[in-house]
């Protein structure tokens, strides 16, 4: 029971990337202080493009990290249309459900 219960707990965890101004600039910064020169005098192709694009991942880390945040499942998505009645009837309806459930 537990390991359901962790799973639906990992499940609802989503992580994303933020492109604020500050990070774009940020990453520039990291991207114009990478010593790319080396990548050059790599002769295999494949060896070079490894090389760049591990280089181009820490920058991308290092700029952009990820953040980890949960779904709340008791918010109804708001969309233009919704009126407040329908938002107190999704709510009702979504108790009633909940309740039939447990």
């Amino acid at each position: 029971m537990s390991n359901v219960k962790k799973q639906n707990e990992a499940s609802s965890i989503n992580k994303i990337r933020i492109f604020s101004e500050n990070n774009i600039n940020k990453f520039e910064e990291v991207l114009d202080q990478t010593d790319f020169h080396h990548m050059l005098e790599i002769t295999c192709p494949i060896e070079a493009y490894n090389e760049f694009d591990q280089l181009s991942k820490n920058a991308l880390e290092s700029s952009f990290p990820l953040h980890e945040f949960r779904n709340n499942h008791t918010v109804i998505k708001r969309v233009p249309w919704f009126t407040k009645g329908l938002l107190i009837s999704a709510k009702e309806e979504k108790e009633i459900i909940v309740w039939k459930i447990a």
